[in-house]
């Protein structure tokens, strides 16, 4: 079962990393930050420039920018429910116990350091959604940020066991928490029937601190971390921020 540790994590791969719908999500943040272009490094990797500035300590998202997600992210098909859910194809997360990735801080101010963390968004909002045409099933899920000093590597993961969730407070059933009122900015475990209906998936990156605003920095999305642990890495994090984003667009799906 997804979220108890029972199963593999997920990671995006190069080739969702390099498609044409994944890049800077819209209305993601008050900032006024910029993503310029990536490239796909030989072997394992691909890197991505961007500027962060303006409010909000900088904060840009990236991510999926249509739905359904591109199949070369490599999803599963939603099976659905008879007489209630409808099935999707390329939706779905079921089975995986995390989403996670390895990311470098390649190039920025010498001695500064950023602030990234795991995205993603569950529940269909369109004509096929459950229940349909309905805004209240989409809901934002984020991992822990991780702060990253110049030159280092960490392992980020959004574990589908506790994750914090914004727009969950109005959720109906079958959605997690449905009905329940849960507050906004708590930490949940996302329940099956999120995991198979995935509409967003991607990563946001801050410079709490401010030493890296208004400068061009490089990460590498997919890095080949150095031989020490991945567990010691992934310790390394930051005070969390909640985001709230829901997505301004026409219903997904």
């Amino acid at each position: 079962m997804a979220g108890l540790g029972l199963a593999d994590p997920y990671f995006l791969p190069d080739a969702e990393l390099m498609s044409s719908q994944f890049g800077k999500l819209a209305g993601y943040s008050g900032s006024t930050s910029t993503f310029s272009g990536r490239t796909d490094v030989a072997g394992p990797g691909v890197v991505y420039t961007m500027t962060l500035s303006g409010g909000d300590s900088g904060k840009i998202g990236l991510g999926e920018s249509a739905w359904p997600l591109d199949p070369v992210a490599g999803l599963y098909d939603d099976p659905g429910v008879p007489g209630g859910c409808k099935p999707h194809a390329n939706s779905s997360l079921y089975g995986y116990a995390a989403y996670e990735m390895l990311v470098t801080y390649l190039d920025g101010p010498t001695g500064s350091d950023i602030n990234i963390g795991l995205i993603l968004n569950t529940g269909l909002t369109g004509p096929s959604g459950y229940p349909s045409n309905d805004s209240t099933n989409d809901t934002f899920w984020a991992g822990q940020w991780t702060t990253l000093a110049l030159g280092q590597t960490a392992k980020l993961t959004l574990d589908f066991g506790f994750a914090q969730a914004w727009n969950i407070s109005d959720n109906k059933a079958p959605h997690t928490g449905g009905g329940l009122g849960w507050a906004d900015g708590g930490w949940y475990a996302i329940n099956d029937r999120d995991l198979h209906e995935i509409s967003n998936l991607g990563f946001q990156v801050a410079d709490f601190n401010g030493d890296a605003l208004g400068s061009a920095l490089q990460i590498q999305l997919n890095a080949v971390p150095e031989p020490v642990s991945l567990a010691f890495m992934g310790t390394i994090f930051a005070g969390v921020v909640g985001w709230r984003w829901r997505r301004r667009r026409s219903g997904r799906g």
